[in-house]
């Protein structure tokens, strides 16, 4: 379930309310918006196939990976020009003017459960009606001064922050397996939105 959506309204919410941010919700997805309409350059970095998924840009590629993400996402199509996302603007916007009702109970899941259900996911119009964010006491670690934050039982994330958590540079470039946790011993004041659901 695409539930980024819901939790950004949920932290628009909580901003508004309780840290008394200025910020309207059109205001925060304006950027976006134009991005999507006029086009940017990607960067060298965006261009670059990732190594990890052959399968999307290499010779493996399916049929319809080729129809549908190639004319727009392919790196020869960047760097031909900038990349210009009209159908995600459209949708961004739809989000701007209706927020997640727009989403989640309109016009956008429909269009979203039609394409899934045509690729054989199980995603039904009711899943998108029923989500609602959770929010959960995120997990934290001190680095640099401050306090570096994540979702909770995430080991890449837990991997990463025990490596930050070293003085030692050298101990960095050493921190490579994977780890688990599932708690934190710093919990900020207040708990982070996480747009999960089913």
């Amino acid at each position: 379930m695409p539930g980024v959506v819901d939790g950004w309204w949920s932290a628009h919410e909580y901003s508004r309310a309780t840290m008394g941010s200025p910020l309207g919700w059109r205001d925060l997805l304006a950027d976006a918006i134009v991005y999507a309409r006029e086009g940017f350059s990607a960067s060298d970095g965006q261009r670059t196939p990732p190594p990890r998924e052959p399968d999307l840009f290499g010779p493996e590629a399916s049929p319809d990976i080729r129809r549908d993400l190639w004319p727009l996402y392919h790196p020869d199509a960047l760097a031909r020009g900038p990349l210009i996302q009209t159908d995600l603007a459209r949708t961004i916007e739809a989000v701007a003017a209706g927020g997640p009702e727009a989403f989640y109970r309109g016009d956008v899941a429909r269009r979203i459960v039609a394409a899934a259900s045509a690729a054989g996911s199980p995603l039904a119009i009711e899943d998108f009606a029923e989500h609602r964010s959770e929010w959960v006491a995120p997990l934290t670690i001190r680095y640099g001064g401050g306090v570096a934050a994540s979702f909770p039982r995430r080991p890449r994330a837990c991997r990463r922050w025990r490596c930050w958590a070293s003085p030692r540079p050298s101990t960095w470039r050493r921190c490579r397996k994977p780890t688990t946790c599932t708690s934190s011993s710093k919990r900020p004041s207040s708990p982070s939105p996480t747009a999960t659901g089913t």
